[in-house]
């Protein structure tokens, strides 16, 4: 059974959020991307593979197209570190409303893998998923849900992840209004309201929310709106 934590709220009221209803007419298809190995990445670019390279190589990620800046970052800095990209387009539009990534490409695995050895990743995406063990692996028991008291957590600002920010606020929180994030290695527990991924985000949004799974007090999921 979890244990009070004194900045987190449990069961509140859930967020009341509208819902884009899903386009019925749509087909794939391959995306070009041009071909090179990479061996700088963007902040973007690492907050997507990392996770991959270091804990699930299956994960295929689906990125919803708000614009055409933000479809070209995507060719630019992300769809060249995976070897599958599609998109997935409507009738009536020449640019897809999603593109779906798999299969990173083994260099671009290698490359992060270094990172990680080395230390080298960033400390707010080392502290989100910087582990190569224990992400979560859909075993849930009971999941129990929390608030984020904003006022109890230090924020931290940090100008180095501007450009990450406003690539997930011109993305993830213009299409769904949510930011859904699943970190490795979180556990229930008072100390957690060090994280600096969590600070960071604090220091943008106050509408955070934990769940948790009951009683292993694994976080099995980072909701941000």
């Amino acid at each position: 059974m979890l244990t009070d934590v004194t900045w987190l709220e449990k069961d509140p009221e859930p967020m009341n959020i509208p819902f884009n209803m899903p386009e019925s007419n749509w087909r794939y298809q391959e995306i070009e991307v041009e071909d090179g190995e990479l061996s700088d990445f963007s902040i973007v670019a690492l907050f997507f593979i990392t996770p991959i390279a270091l804990s699930h190589s299956d994960i295929i990620t689906m990125m919803p197209i708000t614009s055409e800046e933000v479809y070209d970052k995507c060719l630019r800095e992300i769809a060249p570190c995976f070897e599958d990209v599609k998109g997935v387009f409507v009738p009536g539009k020449d640019q897809p409303i999603e593109l779906n990534f798999k299969h990173l490409k083994d260099h671009v695995k290698n490359n992060v893998i270094r990172l990680f050895n080395n230390n080298s990743l960033h400390p707010f995406i080392s502290d989100l998923y910087g582990a190569a063990v224990n992400r979560p692996d859909g075993i849930i028991n009971k999941t129990v849900n929390f608030k984020i008291k904003s006022q109890e957590i230090a924020p931290i600002r940090d100008n180095s992840l501007d450009d990450l920010w406003f690539f997930l606020s011109s993305t993830f929180l213009k299409d769904a209004n949510k930011i859904t994030l699943i970190p490795t290695n979180w556990f229930y527990s008072e100390d957690l309201k060090y994280s600096f991924s969590l600070r960071y985000f604090i220091s943008k949004r106050d509408n955070i929310f934990l769940e948790v799974d009951d009683p292993s007090g694994r976080v099995i999921g980072l909701l941000i709106y």
